[in-house]
């Protein structure tokens, strides 16, 4: 009987160090799976922003692209408007030149002197534009010369 008894204790002791032993094993598991998910959680995250970043700076740079293509389409647009309205009114220009002339020859019937040549406009257009940079460079020199940007050293 007491062979039976102590065997029976034994067993339940036994028992309840395998129940002991599997509480503790399961807790180290958990805490163990728990400390795997939180860092695999961390590297998603940091996977993300960096695939976050790649892409808006990928965005960024053909946004900007875009605009700088708006930015040229508008400027050529304009100018070939400008160059459209710029012929539009040298034509309007010459046709009342010839027929200013016209009607001079036919007032006073007699031919009257040709006006300058294509040569000679474009030379005056030249000059006047050298003349209106230079004065236009020698403003801003003046603006320089009496305010001295300060040097820092």
């Amino acid at each position: 009987l007491r062979r039976e008894a102590f065997d029976r204790i034994e067993s339940l002791r036994s028992e309840k160090f395998f129940k002991a032993a599997a509480a503790i094993q399961k807790i180290v598991r958990g805490k163990i799976c728990r400390e795997y998910y939180q860092h695999m959680r961390q590297a998603a995250i940091i996977i993300q922003c960096r695939a976050r970043m790649i892409i808006s700076r990928n965005l960024v740079f053909h946004t900007r692209i875009y605009q700088a293509a708006v930015k040229i389409q508008c400027a050529w647009r304009l100018f070939v408007s400008r160059m459209y309205v710029f012929e539009m009114q040298l034509a309007r220009r010459t046709a009342a030149l010839i027929i200013q002339r016209a009607y001079r020859e036919y007032k006073y019937g007699e031919k009257t002197p040709p006006g300058p040549s294509e040569e000679d406009v474009l030379r005056a257009v030249t000059q006047v534009q050298a003349m209106y940079r230079g004065s236009k460079a020698r403003i801003q020199m003046l603006n320089v010369a009496n305010h001295p940007s300060p040097i820092s050293f």
